[in-house]
């Protein structure tokens, strides 16, 4: 299932084999090992691609079928959303953990940032 849903994951994000190999610091081939289902990565590497796709491990694994993160979810700003009772309780979460998920979020938005001008970088090459 890992290798299905990585090779699914790239191809809809329109990305070379290359790009995410070049991401993880690894060669093409070893990427591309993991896509043929013949090398697992390490755990750190799956981390990685988890935030690289913006999808949880799990669903990188097949252990789910819900690809965002909850993070993915959260609103705007983590304080509102953790005091609207959309967070399971009506308890504020602690100000680390806010932090955190801010973090989080602004890499979400960075990362997003980067696949759309690796998109536009290929689509100009394509042109010319």
């Amino acid at each position: 299932m890992f290798a299905k849903r990585l090779k699914q994951l790239r191809a809809e994000r329109k990305l070379l084999q290359k790009e995410v190999a070049d991401y993880l610091g690894i060669t093409t081939s070893a990427y591309g090992f993991y896509e043929q289902g013949e090398r697992e990565p390490s755990l750190e590497t799956l981390k990685r691609l988890a935030d690289y796709f913006a999808v949880s491990v799990d669903y990188l694994l097949g252990r789910t079928n819900i690809r965002t993160p909850l993070t993915e979810k959260v609103a705007e700003k983590p304080s509102d959303w953790a005091t609207s009772g959309k967070a399971g309780h009506d308890e504020p979460l602690p100000d680390d953990l806010l932090n955190h998920l801010e973090k989080v979020i602004q890499d979400a938005r960075r990362q997003s940032d980067l696949w759309k001008k690796q998109r536009e970088n290929r689509e100009n090459q394509e042109e010319t």
